[in-house]
């Protein structure tokens, strides 16, 4: 009897589920990708300390992790759909809870680490090129080299886009990006009354024959009592201390030139200001990045160079570096010295030298996409920084007088459909200037950093 009971309770499953498919029609899409990564001397904290005497900081020379990435679309017509986003990131053998650091990955495989990327409502309103998004989606300014550094993260908020014509669109949003103490008023909490950390921009993308460029705006405001752990404000010294709310503000352009072909130009310019009523939380700079290459049959050679204003020698007028918010995907020309190209988690691999792109000018030859073998591609890089912070700055991290070297070799292999092998090998050589001030004599970069990084990503 029970056998009976169980059989038709999973038919009733069955067709409840599709008559819930005859409405809505259901896709997945995902990715399971596997890393173990070797370092050595990342972030330069391993070796001697400044005094030159014992060791510095200890670090894990090899770990063994994974991403697991689920998307599920639930579509009601070409004008509205759903969409979930689900990531479970484990260290192989650590237990904590996502919210400390990823975890599952211990015997029993049974901590919480699981994160929401989607989860969002999607839909345009017919016979116009108006489309809406609303929820947990993920958020970008444009970018044609790396990661734009402003922002490019996961968000709760409200897109709306709108397509003039075949040349010319907008996009328009606002993000909810903080909110340290949600639906407190100040009888219940004294750090409720400007607690919110709230972005909102428009672009304009433009392509034209041959040439396409995206300006942009975002503006953002940080209240005084929005502070916290996880709260990307603190980019731009955002502190108590303000007294009034940050006020923040970018505007930027791409470009990409393709009229020339195999002549390939693409560049990024961005500038931003914070603003509080305390001079030295206040930050104003700008940003370049530009890459010319030629495309043969087998290899784009390429120049690549950034340049990112760095602060001065006075700490109390604020910082001349660009205020920035990305703190997940950084910005990155290499994979070490500002960030790894396939790392699952961001830990590890990613900025030994900068994640910003500020306060540093770097140029580089970039050989890209060299193949003479079906599936197989290398790419190399060789990448020459400086600092642009003043040497006269006490703790800067990375002053005019600083210099490095960086060799990348990146190989990836297709190893069947939807299978994809990939090695990093990284070297990165920091030559500093030990009469800088606050180094008291010291080389703080004393050894080379090392990395190599094996991946195995299954994209379906």
């Amino acid at each position: 009897m029970k056998k009976l009971l169980a059989v038709a309770a999973l038919a009733a499953l069955v067709m409840g589920f599709a008559t819930t498919a005859s409405a809505v029609e259901l896709k997945a899409k995902g990715e399971l990708h596997f890393q173990f990564a070797w370092l050595d001397n990342y972030d330069f904290n391993d070796a001697d300390n400044q005094a030159g005497e014992g060791d510095g900081q200890s670090e894990d020379d090899f770990w063994a992790e994974q991403r697991t990435r689920l998307y599920l679309d639930a579509i009601a017509s070409e004008n509205l759909k759903a969409t979930f986003g689900f990531e479970i990131d484990s260290k192989w053998g650590q237990d904590n809870a996502k919210t400390a650091s990823p975890g599952g990955g211990e015997l029993g495989a049974d901590a919480v680490n699981i994160e929401t990327k989607r989860a969002m409502l999607a839909w345009t309103v017919p016979n116009t090129g108006l489309a809406v998004t609303m929820g947990i989606q993920g958020l970008a300014l444009p970018s044609e080299i790396g990661p734009n550094p402003i922002i490019d993260d996961d968000v709760a908020g409200i897109t709306a886009s709108y397509k003039f014509n075949d040349m010319i669109s907008a996009t328009a949003f606002w993000a909810r990006l903080y909110d340290n103490n949600i639906g407190a008023n100040d009888a219940d909490a004294a750090d409720s009354k400007d607690d919110e950390f709230d972005a909102w921009g428009l672009l304009l993308p433009v392509t034209l024959d041959g040439v396409s460029f995206t300006p942009y705006y975002m503006g953002a405001q940080a209240g005084v009592d929005s502070l916290g752990v996880n709260n990307p404000a603190v980019n731009f010294g955002l502190s108590a201390a303000n007294g009034d709310p940050t006020e923040v503000w970018w505007l930027g352009t791409t470009l990409n030139i393709s009229a020339f072909d195999p002549i390939i130009f693409q560049a990024d310019f961005q500038m931003g200001s914070a603003t509080c009523d305390v001079e030295a939380n206040e930050a104003k700079g700008w940003r370049m990045d530009a890459a010319l290459g030629y495309k043969l049959d087998f290899m784009t050679p390429m120049i690549v160079f950034n340049y990112g204003s760095g602060n001065d020698a006075d700490a109390t007028d604020g910082s001349e570096q660009m205020p920035w918010l990305n703190t997940s995907t950084n910005w990155g020309i290499t994979t070490l010295g500002t960030a790894a190209a396939y790392a699952p988690t961001d830990e590890g691999t990613d900025g030994a030298l900068t994640g910003s792109g500020t306060g540093v000018m770097a140029v580089g030859l970039v050989l890209a996409d060299i193949s003479f073998v079906e599936n197989l591609t290398n790419t190399v890089r060789v990448v020459y920084y400086k600092g642009t912070n003043d040497k006269d700055l006490a703790g800067s991290a990375f002053t005019e007088e600083d210099h490095a070297w960086e060799i990348n070799l990146d190989t990836s292999y297709q190893i069947m459909d939807n299978l994809l092998g990939v090695v990093e090998l990284a070297w990165m050589t920091v030559d500093a200037d030990k009469d800088v001030a606050g180094r008291g004599g010291n080389d703080p970069y004393p050894d080379d950093a090392m990395k190599l990084v094996v991946y195995l990503s299954y994209d379906f």
